[in-house]
């Protein structure tokens, strides 16, 4: 009997452009390798302009690029050596898995150790906010092992709870070891989806043995916030006009009257976000980044403007004087970094003036955030309110900004919870 043909699977391999650009500008030309509908990517050394690609087979890179010629060779020979590569295993051992493909080509990146492929994985972060923390988690990363190579298999649970430890010399707050340990395990996750890994070796997750990472939510200093009494005391220190305790002092309840509004926003609103009675700014921040945010101008607020002001308002101008004219036009790293520096300072200043004031807490901006939602929850007992000001996608996050009541607080609240029952009945 005459045993069927099999039919061998075929893969296919076709450039293309990465989703989102660089820094620059400029997008990776990628080779997507597909095979019975599962596909994987191949991340090529090459970067252009989305007006230069054309996408046309051979012709990829249009002739305006001037290194086109040399470019598309570079492709195509690519191309081809997954396609011979795909068929000599195919002879070989019948049946191909893509994961095989890519490792049999990409071999000297398999070589590649945790902190090489650090570095690899961090030149594809664009946005500063985003790479200058896995740049200070590198360092924290040598300085414990005291040298610059270590091989993915000993990054295992034993070595992660040691470093763990060695971290907890300096800060005790789950939060924070959380976002230092997060950074790891998304590296490692990076490593797997390049195939650079075996998933085998992964330390984490709920496997018996893995490294279990620290909670967040577990052992958190409370959030501090300012009683009505902190507020009117801090609101009523007298300083000089036009001094800098006197601005940083205005500057604080102007983002308490604006319902909180966060720092960078802060530092950045101009003269000519006022307008027709109404604070219109986009915010810079996480999920509402971009997010259009409009406030009325209260009587209070227009006369905290009016003391800044100190009679000029020229339109482009910064109400606050921390930002240099001009800053937002610069590259990301520049602006961030000096975004971080007048924060820094900001918080300095609040802190000089919560000791002149008597306030004994840990004063920064965001805490005119959390003490006007507490604030605002005791005037009006209105969830839903502050969720909206505060721009909180969930009403959980809303909660922790004001916070929990007190066994003494929810006593009394119960006490006369239902008087007006009770009267009624008798």
């Amino acid at each position: 009997m005459i045993p069927k043909k099999i039919k061998k699977s075929s893969v296919t391999v076709k450039p293309e452009l990465r989703d989102r650009p660089k820094k620059d500008g400029t997008y990776q030309v990628v080779l997507r390798i597909t095979k019975d509908r599962k596909h994987t990517r191949d991340k090529l050394n090459i970067n252009v302009k989305k007006t230069d690609w054309n996408g046309i087979a051979g012709k990829w890179i249009a002739k305006k690029h001037p290194n086109h010629k040399k470019l598309n060779i570079t492709i195509q020979e690519k191309i081809t050596e997954y396609e011979n590569k795909y068929l000599e295993l195919e002879k070989e051992q019948g049946d191909v898995e893509l994961i095989e493909l890519y490792n049999d080509i990409n071999k000297d990146h398999l070589k590649a150790d945790f902190l090489k492929y650090w570095d690899f994985a961090r030149k594809g972060m664009t946005k500063y906010n985003n790479y200058k923390g896995y740049d200070t988690m590198r360092a924290k990363i040598v300085e414990f092992i005291g040298k610059e190579e270590v091989a993915f298999k000993s990054i295992n649970p034993d070595w992660l709870k040691e470093f763990e430890e060695h971290l907890r010399e300096t800060t005790d707050n789950n939060q924070t070891l959380y976002g230092y340990m997060k950074r790891i395990r998304r590296i490692w996750n990076m490593a797997i989806d390049d195939k650079v890994v075996d998933e085998s070796l992964y330390p984490f997750g709920k496997k018996r043995g893995n490294y279990k990472m620290p909670n967040p939510e577990k052992n958190l200093q409370p959030i501090e916030r300012l009683e009505t009494k902190e507020i009117i005391t801090f609101f009523n220190m007298e300083f000089e006009k036009g001094s800098r305790n006197h601005i940083i002092q205005k500057a604080f309840e102007l983002s308490f009257n604006c319902a909180g509004i966060r720092i960078e926003d802060l530092l950045t609103l101009k003269w000519n976000n006022i307008r027709f009675g109404r604070i219109s700014y986009n915010m810079k921040k996480g999920v509402t980044n971009g997010k259009l945010r409009d406030i009325a101008v209260t009587k209070e607020i227009k006369s905290i403007l009016d003391l800044l002001s100190n009679g000029r308002q020229l339109q482009d101008d910064y109400i606050l004087p921390f930002m240099e004219r001009g800053i937002e036009d610069k590259d990301e790293e520049t602006y961030k970094k000096e975004i971080g520096n007048q924060t820094s300072n900001f918080n300095n200043g609040l802190r000089r003036i919560a000791t002149k004031a008597g306030i004994l807490k840990e004063l920064t901006s965001h805490i005119a955030r959390h003490s006007w939602a507490k604030y605002t929850y005791e005037k009006t007992g209105d969830l839903r309110l502050i969720q909206k000001n505060l721009e909180h996608a969930d009403i959980r996050t809303t909660m922790k900004y004001i916070g929990r009541l007190s066994n003494k607080e929810n006593d009394a609240v119960l006490r006369t919870l239902y008087d007006d029952i009770y009267k009624k009945a008798s």
